[in-house]
């Protein structure tokens, strides 16, 4: 029998009728660029977040999950790809670009979005 080699993430992120979270969004982006099926998990309401956040001691959403190991928010998540360097590592002149967002590398030059959002 072959084995099940899906690479599936757990995503929690806000849904709100007047809130859709950008870094959610992102987030959910990321994982599926990089190959992962998403077990989305919208958080519909403000009581729904922040007993969310309370029962897993964040202070932020999104909160991504791979197997186990909880890797955290969207910039956590860019670490744990490789394409961020770790916080303590960062400069400080470091501008937080995305790559995929700014091709020329320069976060002055405007955004190239394969989605919009």
């Amino acid at each position: 029998m072959p084995k099940d080699t899906t690479k599936t993430a757990t995503l929690y992120r806000m849904v709100m009728p007047d809130h859709l979270c950008p870094y959610g969004l992102k987030s959910k982006d990321l994982l599926e660029r990089e190959g992962y099926e998403v077990e989305d998990h919208p958080l519909t309401t403000r009581e729904e977040t922040d007993a969310f956040m309370e029962k897993h001691g964040v202070e932020t959403t999104p909160q991504t999950w791979i197997g186990d190991e909880r890797i955290g928010g969207y910039d956590d998540l860019r670490v744990h790809f490789g394409l961020d360097a770790p916080e303590s590592e960062r400069s400080d002149t470091y501008y937080g670009c995305d790559r995929q967002d700014f091709p020329s590398g320069s976060c002055y030059s405007s955004p190239v979005r394969s989605t919009s959002w």
